[in-house]
C-alpha cells in the first residue's frame, strides 16, 4: 500500500525509513492533502483502529511485502493514492 503509495522516486518507500522520518512525513502529508482525501485517510485511520496516521503507515508497513500493493488497493482508492503520493513528493523535497 503506502510502499507503492509513498514512493515519490523508485528509490524511495516509507516503509524504509525511521519511525521519526516517518513520523515527519506522515504530519507533512496531513497538510498537504486536501479535505477529501484527509476524509479518506481519516476513514482508513478509523479501519484499522490507529489513533493517527502514523499507525496506519506503520500497520500496512508491517504487512508482508508482496502484499502492499494489495493492501493500499483495499484501504485506498486510486485517487486517494495519487494525492498521497504528490504530498509525499512535495514532504520529501521539502526535508532534503
Amino acid at each position: 500500500a503506502l510502499l507503492c503509495v509513498a514512493r515519490a522516486d523508485q528509490g524511495f518507500s516509507i516503509c524504509n525509513v525511521t519511525s521519526e522520518v516517518r513520523h515527519n512525513l506522515v504530519t507533512c502529508v496531513r497538510t498537504n492533502v486536501n479535505e477529501e482525501t484527509s476524509q479518506k485517510l481519516t476513514e482508513v485511520k478509523e479501519r484499522l483502529h490507529c489513533e493517527d496516521l502514523d499507525c496506519v503507515f506503520q500497520k500496512i508497513c508491517e504487512l508482508n511485502s508482496e502484499t502492499h500493493q494489495q493492501h493500499s488497493n483495499t484501504f485506498f482508492s486510486e485517487p486517494v493514492k495519487v494525492a498521497v503520493r504528490a504530498a509525499l513528493a512535495t514532504c520529501q523535497q521539502n526535508h532534503h
